[in-house]
């Protein structure tokens, strides 16, 4: 799961990176604008759904609409702080993920390919022609190796820091770029 999201991500960036060639100011800005508020939607709020999971497997028994909505207003209002107020009736709003029934856990997957994309795309972005063919062969490879493994084939390693950082830095540079239009 944690690779499959890499080559739709992946090609979302292209595009955004080619789109913002030929636009407006005021076209980039909202280019930006929109780019940006779907990083914090997959980063922050895919976060949030796979904490929610967590905590709701860890109770034991049957939980009731009123136990399993406390948590999720709970953990949503720990996302916005005081920045936003949950209505009563966003407590219900679990209901309606149904990756919850047909496929628990799987939330954490979008985070982490938005965050291996961003890392891979600023390896692309240093050394397009010998990234081509590690790529071609990372997507290849499917999910019949671990994603250690797929990550390897770029001589980066996963459990570093270092790697990670190449991503988040992926994430400054969009926050900056939006910025500098401003």
């Amino acid at each position: 799961l944690t690779t499959a999201e890499t080559a739709s991500v992946f090609a979302e960036m292209l595009l955004f990176e080619k789109m913002k060639e030929n636009l407006s100011k005021e076209q980039k800005i909202e280019l930006y604008a929109g780019k940006l508020e779907d990083v914090f939607a997959t980063l922050f709020r895919q976060n949030v759904f796979t904490n929610f999971e967590r905590l709701v497997h860890q109770k034991e028994g049957e939980l009731s609409s009123e136990e399993l909505s406390n948590l999720w207003q709970e953990e949503n209002q720990k996302m916005f702080g005081k920045s936003v107020v949950l209505t009563p009736n966003y407590r219900l709003w679990w209901s309606y993920i149904p990756h919850f029934i047909h496929t628990p856990f799987y939330c954490y997957a979008y985070s982490y390919g938005q965050l291996l994309v961003f890392a891979l795309f600023g390896v692309y972005r240093r050394n397009k022609a010998d990234f081509v063919a590690k790529y071609e062969e990372f997507l290849s490879l499917g999910g019949s190796k671990s994603p250690k493994e797929l990550v390897g084939i770029f001589g980066l390693d996963i459990e570093s820091d270092d790697f990670w950082n190449i991503g988040m830095n992926e994430v400054r540079l969009l926050l900056e770029g939006l910025k500098g239009l401003l």
